[in-house]
């Protein structure tokens, strides 16, 4: 089961660098990755980690989760829940999923497999950075809200320990889901952080 997991991320990973070396044509790459998307921006960069120009990855989880194996079958009992919409709207509202986006949120969710669920889940709690990450040139800004869990912040500081071109950035009041919490002041960081790593290129 393990083998078959980690052919999720590596697969998700090829795909997306397959398509960014199909467009880009030697434009600067700017890639974001949030949850288990960050996970994903993390493979491409240990597999290509020339590829990319700038990547923000938000709330990444690279540590392991102590008792996983239990965590998970204690969330498969739970599973049949998401076809629920009381519990649903639960879930959508922790992740600051707005009412405009709930429907598309809901009916997603219920077109997961009990299976897809469990190798996603087993995949994202053994999720660990690839030994290449830490020769990328990329720049890196990490973020974490302050009100996620302290193996969340531990994994910010896994990420930016193993890239020299990085810094990580704990957002106060914030939990899983900046991008979706804040939109203006997520757009605003990712195109402060940019220009300012741009002007420095140019002086």
């Amino acid at each position: 089961m393990l083998k078959q997991c980690a052919r999720l991320h590596d697969g998700a990973a090829d795909k997306i660098i397959n398509l960014i070396n199909e467009k880009s044509n030697g434009k600067r790459v700017i890639a974001i990755g949030f949850s288990l998307g960050a996970q994903v921006l993390i493979a491409m960069i240990g597999k290509k980690p020339q590829l990319i120009d700038f990547a923000m990855i938000n709330s990444p989880l690279v540590k392991k989760i102590p008792f996983a194996n239990a965590l998970t079958n204690s969330m498969m009992f739970a599973f049949p829940l998401v076809k629920y919409k009381a519990f649903s709207k639960i879930q959508a509202k922790s992740m600051y999923i707005t009412e405009d986006y709930y429907d598309i949120y809901y009916e997603e969710s219920c077109q997961l497999s009990k299976d897809s669920f469990l190798r996603v889940m087993k995949e994202n709690m053994s999720f660990a950075i690839p030994h290449k990450f830490n020769t990328s040139n990329s720049k890196i800004l990490v973020t974490v809200g302050e009100k996620e869990r302290k193996i969340m912040k531990d994994s910010m500081k896994e990420v930016t320990n193993n890239s020299s071109n990085s810094k990580g950035v704990i957002l106060p009041s914030i939990g899983h889901g900046f991008s979706l919490a804040h939109p203006d002041l997520f757009n605003r960081m990712l195109e402060e952080w940019i220009e300012n790593d741009v002007n420095t290129l140019n002086e």
